[in-house]
């Protein structure tokens, strides 16, 4: 009854509850520039086709705005912007003209605008697309591959103007000495040019490649490039590349057939044979010469498992060829049972098939 007499108001008080502190928060920026769009593809064009295009844009401050430059990266455009001040909420263009006649492929060329007032760009404009040559190259790339070296090559590649307009070949830079141009006499002025170009191999073996430069009458393309490869034919060629022997187990002896062949019609003769494995065997006539010869290559698997790898190494009475090495590789496996896929018998006889 006591505890019931006792007043509210002798209550201890409660802590107050603080209100809430409201979250501070910031409006959206607003960028400067608002473009209507800031990327134009342009679509595929012939190589010296004009590109011009106008940006319009929005000024978004409650001021006038001033544009103090729009960066060009290549050099290659025509940028032509209001040097007045933009008032607020106004808007302005942007027209650009871009020049295509050096330029070639798939292009994405971004230009920066810049504002007084702002470190750094605002916005950035963008014209994409592709550009295709001005000139058709046929073929695109003259390939004159595996020549031997007492066979000159010769191949024609064809250049015409894609719109028929008559040009003419001032002149043709060649920077391989093995290589050499002949432009047929009549074809001057005229909207396709045909050309002779000549290799003379050197040392059997060698790869060139290189860019013949043609130098134009037109003075919007007064260059014109043709990509060039040239190889040499080593002085032997190998019937098969490599010597592979497979998935084999111990016990087993596979043989392999080699045909060597003289690229210029040389005879020779096999001086000497070796392997890089004891478990490789060669047998070959030496007492033969001829611009073919032929080696009987046998594999007797060692009692590890795993794969095998290794070299044939052939001396030849060729001096450009005096050292002719040849691949190998073998997989033994210690149980033919237990590999999927396999069914060839113990003691395997395999021989590989030669060119005639």
């Amino acid at each position: 009854m006591i505890l019931g007499l006792i007043c509210p108001s002798c209550r201890p008080a409660e802590s107050p509850v603080s209100p809430p502190v409201p979250r501070h928060t910031t409006a959206p920026l607003v960028p400067v520039l608002t473009f209507r769009e800031t990327e134009h593809n342009f679509g595929t064009i012939i190589q010296g086709d004009a590109v011009s295009y106008t940006f319009e844009f929005q000024n978004n401050k409650n001021g006038a705005t001033v544009l103090t430059r729009v960066a060009d990266p290549c050099g290659c455009v025509q940028v032509v912007f209001p040097k007045e001040p933009i008032p607020a909420h106004g808007t302005g263009d942007i027209a650009i003209a871009l020049d295509t006649s050096q330029r070639l492929g798939p292009q994405m060329i971004a230009l920066d605008v810049h504002t007084r007032g702002s470190e750094r760009a605002v916005a950035q404009l963008r014209l994409v697309g592709f550009v295709t040559p001005i000139m058709r190259i046929e073929p695109p790339v003259v390939q004159m591959l595996d020549i031997p070296r007492n066979k000159p090559a010769t191949r024609q590649v064809t250049i015409t103007h894609v719109r028929n307009e008559p040009w003419s070949v001032k002149s043709v830079d060649v920077p391989m000495p093995l290589l050499s141009v002949a432009v047929p006499d009549g074809q001057q002025n005229v909207s396709s040019h045909e050309l002779v170009l000549s290799f003379t191999p050197d040392k059997p073996g060698r790869k060139h490649g290189t860019f013949l430069t043609i130098h134009t009458n037109l003075q919007k393309h007064p260059l014109v490039q043709v990509p060039v490869m040239c190889s040499v034919a080593p002085a032997i060629k190998l019937y098969p590349r490599d010597i592979s022997f497979g998935r084999m187990m111990q016990g087993e002896t596979k043989t392999k057939k080699v045909l060597m062949r003289s690229t210029e019609g040389l005879h020779f003769s096999i001086e000497s044979a070796r392997a890089s494995t004891a478990h490789v065997s060669v047998t070959f006539d030496k007492d033969t010469v001829a611009a073919d010869q032929r080696l009987s290559v046998t594999f007797t698997p060692p009692a590890n498992a795993g794969k095998l790898t290794g070299m044939l190494v052939v001396k030849t009475s060729i001096p450009e060829a005096t050292e002719t090495q040849v691949p190998m590789y073998a997989d033994i496996i210690k149980d033919r049972r237990h590999t999927a896929g396999s069914a060839e018998p113990r003691s395997a006889q395999v021989t590989q098939e030669s060119p005639s």
